[in-house]
């Protein structure tokens, strides 16, 4: 019943336009009806997180006086899907001894409080007032956030408004959508192992390298989020004429990783699909020789790079083939042995079911386009029905023949 109400109610000849909070929604099974456009709408916060900072606040600093970043802070509903069990066993591994504050109140509250008392430095500090919180967070020399496939997660939002960087989860969803990986905050694994990187990777750089990161988001927040630019994005989209066309999403294959962004084929990638992504979302899979695991990076809004590890078969076979001819071979491994690359597919079958065209960046990942469309009639008629482009950087086809 449910189910059909929502069918009648979001209709397209009903609908003057789709919006969703984030990419995360917007792509969510049967949210909304197939065809449509849906407009990804990020909202501030509002929460006043400066207003403990405003020189008419008689808690504000006193001139010269510098922020006293002192705590950790992890802030969030006590229940399952924040993971906050997780992020309290990541920060014991991370041997760190700034004080972990856990804000709120839930379900798991015994059973978080039982685990924070084996875990020295952590403190359960339950519920704060709105100006409690405030400090908190301007207290923060970072804000670990790490829940599943969260919508949105306005505590992201709420860190970076206070100047503080953002440890978050590769499958957290929402935040993904903000934290850019080494400038706003830090994606980890989602492992307790991944949590505990994160925590030592934040911790161990230098007080004004974590002060950057935060003004960075700061600045972000100020540029792009605002209630009167939302209202106006709300109200001023033009009437909808039925089933539109669904948004450029460009699925992009490439053999090595942008970064470091030390060539001018990087360079050259990394400028071009920045550019893309302001009209189109761009999500890149490369394979990598020095990622142990898959690894997520978003290089811009709208464009992100999910990085895969070779793997040690198609690593050595390349180094053979590499001393018998004296040249770089991994590219022409990869299109020679895509069998090789079987703990790929998955990924690449999920960004496929997303995608709406496909990009070639170096033309070796046809190789996997085959691998994958021999395995399924049905993967394989989903191919024929996306545009293929190969995207030539130096006609590496001629180069390599």
């Amino acid at each position: 019943c449910v189910r059909l109400l929502d069918a009648v109610a979001l209709a397209p000849s009903r609908i003057r336009s789709y919006q969703a909070i984030s990419q995360t929604v917007a792509e969510r099974a049967d949210y909304f009806p197939p065809g449509v456009q849906v407009h990804v709408r990020h909202h501030p916060t509002a929460l006043a997180v400066g207003a403990a900072l405003h020189p008419n606040d008689s808690t504000s600093l006193k001139p010269g006086q510098e922020l006293k970043r002192d705590i950790l802070l992890a802030p969030s509903r006590l229940e399952p899907p924040k993971r906050m069990d997780m992020i309290i066993r990541g920060y014991a591994a991370s041997g760190l001894s700034t004080p972990l504050w856990i804000v709120g109140t839930g379900p798991q509250q015994e059973e978080l409080q039982a685990l924070a008392t084996q875990t020295p430095g952590v403190e359960m500090k339950g519920f704060l007032s709105q100006h409690e919180l405030t400090q908190a967070y301007q207290r923060a020399q970072f804000v670990v956030f790490a829940p599943q496939q969260e919508d949105y997660g306005l505590i992201t939002v709420e860190a970076f408004k206070a100047g503080a960087p953002v440890l978050t989860c590769l499958d957290a969803g929402g935040p993904t959508e903000l934290v850019v990986h080494g400038q706003l905050g830090y994606l980890a694994e989602p492992s307790v192992e991944g949590l505990a990187k994160g925590f030592q990777h934040l911790a161990g750089l230098d007080a004004k390298a974590r002060e950057a990161m935060g003004k960075h988001g700061q600045h972000w927040v100020q540029r792009n989020l605002s209630w009167p630019d939302l209202a106006q994005n709300l109200l001023g989209q033009p009437k909808s004429q039925g089933h539109h066309r669904s948004p450029l999403r460009l699925l992009v294959l490439n053999t090595f990783p942008i970064e470091p962004v030390n060539s001018g084929g990087r360079q050259r990638m990394l400028g071009l699909y920045k550019g893309l992504a302001q009209q189109a979302q761009v999500e890149l899979i490369s394979l990598s020789t020095t990622d142990q695991h898959p690894v997520l990076r978003r290089h811009a809004p709208g464009f992100t790079e999910l990085r895969l590890p070779a793997g040690e078969p198609i690593e050595n076979l390349a180094r053979y083939y590499e001393e018998q001819l004296g040249m770089s071979c991994f590219d022409i491994t990869v299109t020679l042995n895509p069998g090789l690359l079987a703990h790929a597919m998955p990924w690449l079958e999920a960004g496929l079911e997303r995608a709406n065209a496909v990009v070639l960046s170096h033309p070796y990942g046809y190789a996997l386009l085959e691998q994958l469309g021999s395995q399924a009639p049905e993967l394989a008629q989903r191919l024929r029905s996306l545009p293929l482009v190969y995207e030539a950087h130096n006609v590496e086809a001629d180069l390599k023949q």
